[in-house]
């Protein structure tokens, strides 16, 4: 019975490694290539889809950087409606005669450097003293107005170093 039994075993084991093997894989390769087959479709459809998006991505970017555009115009347009009626405002509380003036100016700088200044001493002497640097600023700013159409004025203020003595 033993032997029967061991003989029953090697059978079965023969069966199912040379006839099973061929079989199963007949049987599952058929639903596999379906599957493989719906998804293949699958990605398609996604990759459609992924496309489409893509394309509504860039007409919204563009509508939104048209927007963009809009909305800068106006904001440009609502600040010179605003500028102008400040302006307007401002010309209006103004006496005239102070519209008339002109208001201009002129600044300089510079650097200077003096190398041997030879100045006299309290007896008459030269005294020799050492070079000196110093930056100079000079501003001015004048004020014109027309008077009447033959009459004109024109006012300066400067700025000058008291050590001059120059009349400005």
């Amino acid at each position: 019975m033993c032997k029967n039994a061991f003989w029953w075993l090697w059978l079965l084991t023969g069966v199912f490694v040379f006839w099973g093997p061929s079989q199963v894989g007949a049987v599952t390769q058929e639903p596999l290539m379906k599957r493989l087959d719906q998804l293949s479709i699958t990605i398609q459809k996604q990759q459609e889809e992924i496309e489409r998006l893509k394309q509504e991505l860039k007409e919204q970017k563009k509508s939104v950087d048209t927007l963009k555009g809009d909305q800068q115009e106006h904001i440009q347009k609502a600040v010179q409606a605003e500028t102008q009626k400040a302006e307007a405002s401002w010309r209006e509380w103004v006496p005239e005669w102070v519209r008339k003036i002109r208001i201009s100016g002129a600044l300089r700088l510079r650097y200077e450097r003096i190398w041997d200044r030879h100045m006299l001493n309290e007896d008459g002497s030269y005294a020799k003293q050492e070079a000196r640097d110093r930056g100079r600023i000079r501003a001015r700013l004048f004020f014109d107005a027309d008077i009447t159409d033959e009459i004109a004025t024109h006012f300066m203020i400067c700025t000058n170093m008291d050590s001059h003595q120059e009349a400005t």
